[in-house]
């Protein structure tokens, strides 16, 4: 989840973010393909586990929200 405390505002600090998020849905992806999407990752404790699907689809949300922020940067400042 985007937390709000940390969120900049403008089209640069907007892109920067949509940027960043993108990347971790890609490793969150390839993860997933390479591991499978019931697969964990055994190196983190059992409380902070969670399957590649939930790490996926967590990811997926987070690029919503960040585009959806971009996008209405986009009309605001640049037309």
């Amino acid at each position: 989840m985007v937390d709000s405390r940390f969120l900049q505002d403008g089209f640069n600090a907007r892109l920067a973010h949509a940027m960043e998020e993108c990347g971790e849905f890609i490793a969150a992806a390839g993860k997933t393909q390479r591991w499978g999407p019931l697969s964990v990752n055994p190196l983190l404790p059992i409380a902070d586990q969670e399957t590649n699907l939930d790490w996926l689809k967590r990811e997926m949300a987070d690029v919503r929200t960040v585009l959806d922020r971009l996008d209405w940067s986009i009309q605001q400042e640049l037309g």
